[in-house]
């Protein structure tokens, strides 16, 4: 692995970044307008119903998986760049390794994702009084197995993307979303039928969620915390595996070619 290589790709990166508006609008616009909407209807849902928890369940939940969503896709989508533009046999032409690409994936969606939740981070705070960390270091600790999350989802689906090309596209966007109604994300895992519960102990999202408002209540919750951080290690071991593979094999396809 070459430092120097990672740096070309992270700025690769950045230019398509400035130079499309689309990719812009993507960190600031939509998950400003996201708190902004989403914070008026916990502000009205929390005066209706007397809830003094709400915003912890429903716009804190709503910063976490933005970030969450803003990571994953990032990683697939600049994969996706190279196939829109028809530039993936250049770059394999290159001596870029598969650990370099990786590495510069997540470096690079990494920023975009702290930058987003900066925004929405300060944006709950100034419109609502909310602080989605609590000015609690437990509290932060469960972005990281959400950050290991958001990655092995995303290589997860840059792998395919190589493997099958263009026609499952589609998944950059709504991979994460598979996952949503098992990871509890505004409501506690208990509402879900008992099968969903089972189901839900397999994904690292749960015990985020759950930990996060346990967390944020007051005490540490290290079990979720480190039950978390473990699937999610699984997580990104299997999304590595299957990005590793499938490239390898579209390379000796000569699938790659045809982009």
């Amino acid at each position: 692995m070459k430092g120097h290589r990672i740096l070309a790709l992270l700025l690769r990166y950045w230019y398509i970044t400035t130079n499309s508006m689309p990719r812009i609008f993507d960190i600031f616009y939509w998950p400003l307008m996201g708190v902004i909407v989403f914070g008026f209807t916990t502000l009205y849902l929390e005066k209706a119903s007397g809830f003094s928890e709400i915003f912890v369940f429903l716009l804190g939940g709503l910063i976490l998986w933005t970030f969450m969503e803003r990571v994953q896709k990032d990683v697939a989508v600049y994969v996706l760049e190279d196939f829109w533009s028809r530039n993936v046999s250049n770059t394999f032409s290159t001596p870029i390794r598969k650990s370099e690409m990786f590495m510069s994936l997540t470096i690079f969606s990494l920023v975009r994702g702290i930058i987003s939740f900066i925004i929405m981070f300060f944006a709950a705070i100034l419109f609502y009084k909310f602080n989605v960390l609590n000015g609690n270091i437990s509290v932060a600790l469960f972005t990281i197995p959400l950050l290991i999350t958001a990655w092995s989802l995303g290589i997860l689906v840059a792998g395919l993307i190589f493997r099958f090309g263009m026609r499952i596209a589609i998944f950059a966007w709504s991979t994460s979303y598979l996952l949503q109604p098992f990871a509890g994300v505004y409501y506690p895992i208990t509402t879900l039928p008992l099968v969903m519960q089972k189901i839900a102990l397999f994904t690292p999202l749960m015990y985020v969620f759950e930990g996060f408002r346990n967390s944020y209540a007051g005490a540490f919750d290290a079990h979720n915390f480190w039950m978390g951080n473990l699937v999610a290690i699984i997580f990104l071991a299997l999304g590595y595996l299957v990005f590793f593979f499938s490239l390898d094999t579209a390379k000796k396809k000569g699938l790659l070619a045809k982009y």
